[in-house]
């Protein structure tokens, strides 16, 4: 009901609970319904001038973009928003994205190098869990590449920030990595 009453709400706050709200749809499978609400989001944004929320916007977008198969529109976005003004989170975001587009066309080593500055822009902004989604698709793309000694290190740095954070599922995920590179060892 929130987001009927936006147009009542001041603008950033608008703007603010549509992000949520396009996330949460996201998350429960709503995709059509957040991705509007990302739309609307963006819009808000860009009205009241805040650059950085307009980039993070895009990268969310981006990924949405990038879910539906739309590798082309993905990574436009993804450069858009990296052109604009950001935090390093964001960057870090996108730079995993571009990452997983490089891994899909085949650009394995692309891949890793952009993923393991995701993970050192996700460290530098203390934002520790996509530390860890970053650690963790580094080490994943390093097996699928058959580099079974690349994954150990980043798969045991995500273990431990995973631990420290309580992330029980980036846990298992590592845990499980590291079984599988100590078994093509």
């Amino acid at each position: 009901q929130l987001v009927r009453l936006s147009g009542a709400l001041p603008p950033s706050l608008a703007a603010r609970l549509l992000r949520v709200h396009g996330g949460a749809s996201i998350i429960v499978g709503e995709f059509e319904r957040g991705t509007r609400s990302y739309e609307q989001a963006l819009e808000q944004f860009r009205a009241i001038g805040d650059e950085e929320a307009v980039a993070q916007m895009i990268c969310r977008l981006g990924f949405e973009a990038s879910r539906r198969g739309d590798s082309d529109t993905a990574r436009a976005l993804c450069t858009q928003a990296l052109r604009l003004p950001h935090s390093k989170a964001v960057e870090a975001q996108l730079l995993t994205q571009l990452g997983e587009l490089a891994f899909a066309e085949g650009h394995g080593q692309e891949a890793l190098e952009l993923l393991a500055e995701s993970a050192k822009q996700a460290e530098a902004a203390g934002f520790r869990w996509w530390q860890v989604n970053a650690l963790a698709g580094l080490a994943e793309y390093a097996l699928r590449l058959g580099q079974p000694a690349d994954a150990a290190e980043p798969a045991r740095k995500a273990l431990r920030i995973a631990h420290a954070i309580q992330d029980r599922q980036g846990v298992v995920y590592t845990l499980t990595l590291l079984e599988i590179g100590r078994a093509h060892v």
